[in-house]
């Protein structure tokens, strides 16, 4: 039986007990879910579906690309 989770309180909980150069997040990633992400500062961001699931897709590449930049992480 799969346990559901929940990335975010993970990701909170690594950020504890990792330095930023070692957190990763990849997986549920999306436009909605990125500020609180980018609060943890990780070092790696994996975006997958957020991009590929959409009609265009560098309009949406860009789109998250700002979103991270202006938390300062791109």
């Amino acid at each position: 039986i799969q346990e559901s989770h929940n990335p975010l309180a993970e990701l909170a909980i690594l950020s504890r007990v990792l330095p930023a150069e070692k957190r990763a997040v990849a997986g549920g990633v999306k436009l909605t879910s990125l500020d609180e992400i980018m609060r943890y500062s990780p070092q790696v961001v994996v975006v997958g579906g957020a991009i590929l699931n959409q009609t265009d897709r560098r309009a949406a590449a860009l789109e998250i690309k700002a979103k991270m930049m202006q938390a300062g992480k791109a």
